[in-house]
């Protein structure tokens, strides 16, 4: 099993905001966004994807950035 966690950019108000995947578990990659702040609870929204939902989001954010092939 993976285990990968990448942080945001600082954002005004908010400790540290993260993207976490993890996975695959029975075919299952969970991602997991969380950011902190003072005082306040952690917000945290987590979601499940099958491999083929997962690679769809990845093709769909290297289109964005330009380095999927046309």
């Amino acid at each position: 099993m993976m285990n990968f966690e990448n942080d945001a950019l600082p954002q005004k108000g908010y400790v540290a905001s993260s993207v976490i995947l993890t996975g695959p578990v029975d075919g299952i990659y969970t991602i997991t966004a969380k950011q902190v702040k003072h005082g306040k609870p952690d917000r945290t929204m987590t979601m499940q994807f099958t491999h083929n939902g997962l690679a769809a989001i990845v093709g769909c954010w290297l289109a964005a950035l330009g380095e999927a092939e046309k």
